[in-house]
């Protein structure tokens, strides 16, 4: 009552907040917040996406801050709501609901929930959270209790709603009827329980007692095939009209009254009359009575009225307790084939004790018969047992197995249907991250191929972030150390051992208490970015085409123990078939260079033609007019004549370019490598092409100081031709001569790669010929063959490296060369 009276007030106060006036309002709702704050209950307010924008004093120190988290995310660590949520009822139902929660503190909330909406129109649950833990531990003990007093005192109870329909029994009630717990409750069940001739008398006894009759009756039961006493009283209650509305009523089990009241009846008869023994011992041990039953024990024991009992025989020392303890004892006794039991009763005042017995060897043979039965039924129940165990341990394996063989090949096939659905290695890549996290249940997964002979790349990853991607991204197997390198070398280090599988797989569940075992020497061989990124649970599993490996799967995660060892185990069974993904769509990629590369052979080859063909033609005629012009020119003192002339001597030049650079890109050769000074030969080139267009008022600024003392493995001539081409293109992208040109060079951290930028000021290209600039014969200038950016290009690729190109038409061009700093000699 006091909890439903503190949250109707709570309810009551919100209600009833009313605003005048924007100020009013403000002043209204601070004192609102005040209040809650206050509380010693948790208030919240929770929108409909799960996030929590206000959170009272007792929530906070009870589950801590938000942090704009979600309530699953920050209360359970989750990353989706949770599959049942009380909770959000009420944005369905639009009304009040009540409901008990386990908070994640492990205490119990008696919780109110109320849609609610804001000032600003929005819908938000108001949300109010008693803790009822003390008061749920004092129910549980109170009713454990009264169960273990109720079975004390065999005494069972039972409370009828009739407005409810509701009949309740308590665990002793069940146990007296012997019925099952949770079994349907009706009259006619209870009836069914009473002995057959008592069903009358008590179902007229109830029939008064619905009447306003009491009711208080004894009868029996049958429990288990054995007749049982019970004494039943009920008080029921009926409204003003007379209708039964409830009661309360108890059963208590009085059979073991029953059999000693039917004792007493037969030991109370007058002893001469008693078919059963009666005797009387003085406290000396003489015997002072005994009835006509008991001769033949007189006989048995030797003894007659008026002499004492052996000192040593066991009735005498029972009844020596008996005296001492003043309590009644029994004792059993064998005479010729039959068991006597011998009540012991002690008369205080009168300093004697009286024995009763009775014939018990129907009884003795029964409970002989009994225990027999019971020890063969327990050897077979045991037996049996063992071996449904047995068989349901079997049966479990087999489930589980094949479960995980299930499992197993409806992972591979979808594994096969994205090898099939896909056309490039990165299509087969993308969803395949997504796969393996959905199977580990990890937060940052990558696949790293293992490219060139050393470089190991992420092919495809998710949740990395952009931070770790520039760490590690990129890896190299001589330069670079770490578990994922030797992973793939397949050498692991001795203090690799403890993480290893026999696959040949690295796996930590607490990374940060693997590395502080180790020392110092042996912590350099961890890169550790993914510990200094927060990495707790961690994997490298190697993914191989037969006895090549071709690279890693990466599985990080921040929480511990996400990667137990039949998780592993589970990727690397399909870290074989992954491999022949990767092998498949690299075998694709060498054939599609392979036959890129007989393409641009045979357009070579007929470019060669074409050139050797086109030289052979127009050469001849070109000396034939560079002579006559030569002649012209001597003979004629004419200066028009001699300015066209001018003209035609530099059309020929310009001929005779376009011929060379045709011949040139037809004889492009492998590059002959060697250690090449890039700084200098930018300021080589840089010289050239200002000598060629002396005059401009185009500004060159050079940016390249950091490649001072840098070498790379070139070939010097083609990289002029290179930076010539893409300076002396600069210079006539500018066509009123007055602009800028800018050539930055950069090292990349590692040493690996040097970058050189050529951006310019110039007249820029239209997005659609962007991706065309590299073709052969193809340009966007009223002059040129179109084979410049063609031939860098193509020395570019020769040289393992690559060309990118930004522009905007009007606002000028960009084009980044990227070249390896080191190469192998092809």
């Amino acid at each position: 009552m006091e909890l439903k009276g503190q949250a109707k007030n709570n309810t009551y106060l919100i209600s009833t907040i009313s605003p005048r006036s924007e100020e009013d309002a403000k002043v209204e709702r601070q004192r609102l917040w005040d209040i809650l704050e206050m509380l010693p209950a948790y208030v919240v307010l929770l929108t409909p996406d799960y996030h929590v924008p206000f959170a009272n004093k007792f929530f906070r120190e009870r589950f801590g801050e938000s942090h704009g988290k979600r309530c699953f995310e920050f209360l359970f660590n989750r990353t989706e709501p949770c599959e049942t949520c009380d909770t959000y009822k009420v944005l369905k139902t639009n009304k009040p609901h009540r409901w008990e929660w386990a908070g994640p503190d492990g205490r119990s909330y008696d919780i109110f929930d109320y849609p609610f909406t804001d000032s600003d129109g929005s819908t938000l649950i108001l949300e109010m959270g008693i803790d009822i833990t003390e008061i749920k531990q004092a129910q549980e003990a109170l009713k454990l209790d009264l169960n273990r007093a109720q079975a004390v005192a065999k005494t069972g109870s039972w409370r009828l709603d009739t407005r409810r329909n509701m009949l309740i029994w308590s665990d002793e009630t069940y146990r007296i009827f012997g019925i099952p717990k949770g079994a349907p409750l009706t009259y006619e069940t209870f009836l069914g329980t009473v002995y057959p001739d008592d069903r009358e008398y008590v179902d007229k006894k109830w029939t008064t007692a619905l009447q306003g009759e009491p009711y208080d009756v004894e009868h029996r039961i049958i429990v288990d095939g054995k007749v049982k006493w019970v004494r039943e009283t009920a008080e029921l209650e009926f409204d003003n009209e007379g209708t039964l509305v409830g009661g309360f009523g108890t059963a208590q089990d009085i059979t073991d009254q029953k059999i000693v009241i039917e004792e007493i009846k037969k030991i109370s008869l007058f002893p001469a009359e008693n078919p059963s023994p009666v005797l009387r011992v003085s406290k000396e041990g003489a015997l002072i009575y005994a009835n006509k039953a008991s001769e033949k024990f007189l006989k048995k024991w030797g003894i007659k009225i008026g002499s004492a009992l052996s000192s040593s025989s066991s009735l005498w020392i029972t009844i020596k307790e008996a005296l001492s303890s003043n309590i009644e004892k029994e004792l059993e006794i064998m005479l010729d084939d039959k068991v006597f039991s011998f009540l012991v009763v002690p008369i205080a005042e009168s300093s004697y004790v009286n024995l009763y017995a009775r014939d018990i060897t129907a009884r003795a043979e029964l409970e002989n018969v009994l225990r027999d039965m019971n020890a063969r039924l327990e050897d077979v129940v045991n037996r049996r047992t063992n071996q449904l165990v047995a068989a349901n341990e079997k049966l479990m394996r087999e489930m589980t197995e094949r479960k995980s063989t299930e499992r197993r090949l409806r992972d591979s096939y979808a594994i096969l249907k994205l090898i099939s659905a896909n056309t490039t290695l990165k299509g087969f890549l993308t969803p395949l991250v997504k796969m393996i996290q959905v199977w580990t249940k990890c937060r940052h997964i990558g696949v790293r191929i293992l490219t060139g002979e050393s470089e190991l790349p992420y092919g495809a990853y998710v949740g990395f972030n952009e931070e770790f991607m520039q760490k590690e991204g990129k890896l190299c197997l001589a330069t670079d150390e770490c578990a994922c390198i030797r992973a793939v070398r397949e050498k692991f280090d001795l203090q690799d051992t403890p993480a290893t599988t026999s696959f040949g797989s690295f796996c930590l569940n607490n990374s940060q208490q693997f590395l502080n075992g180790l020392p110092k020497k042996q912590k350099s061989r961890f890169r550790g970015v993914c510990i200094e990124n927060g990495f707790a649970s961690l994997a490298v599993i190697p993914v191989r085409y037969k006895d090549q490996i071709l690279g890693a799967i990466h599985i990080a995660d921040e929480r511990q123990n996400m990667l137990p060892p039949e998780t592993i185990q589970f990727i690397e069974s399909h870290s074989l078939l992954i491999g022949e993904g990767i092998y498949k769509f690299g075998l694709l990629d060498r054939v599609l260079k392979q036959q890129q590369s007989l393409a641009d052979s045979k357009r070579l080859s007929d470019i060669g033609i074409l050139a050797a063909t086109v030289a052979h033609e127009l050469r001849n005629p070109l000396g034939v007019i560079r002579t006559a012009v030569y002649n012209v020119k001597r003979k004629a003192q004419n200066p028009l004549i001699e300015g066209n002339l001018a003209n035609i001597e530099k059309k020929i030049m310009e001929a005779d370019q376009i011929i060379n650079n045709l011949l040139y890109y037809s004889r492009i050769r492998i590059p002959e490598l060697e250690e090449v000074d890039i700084y200098n030969l930018l300021e080589e080139c840089a010289a050239n092409v200002t000598n060629k267009f002396f005059g401009s008022k185009v500004k060159l600024i050079k940016q390249c100081k950091n490649l001072k003392n840098v070498t790379i493995t070139a070939d010097p001539t083609q990289l002029k031709e290179v930076f010539v081409n893409m300076l002396t293109n600069a210079y006539e992208a500018i066509p009123d001569g007055s602009g800028k040109i800018e050539i930055i060079g950069m090292p990349d951290n590692v040493g690996k790669e040097v970058s050189i930028t050529i951006k310019d000021s110039g007249v820029g290209i239209e997005s659609v010929y962007l991706k065309r600039i590299h073709e052969p014969f193809f340009t966007t200038k009223s002059k040129g063959t179109g084979l410049g950016l063609t031939v860098s290009y193509y020395i570019v690729k020769l040289h393992s490296g690559s060309i990118d190109v930004e522009s905007e038409k009007g606002k000028g061009t960009s084009f980044k060369i990227v070249l390896p700093a080191r190469r192998q000699t092809l």
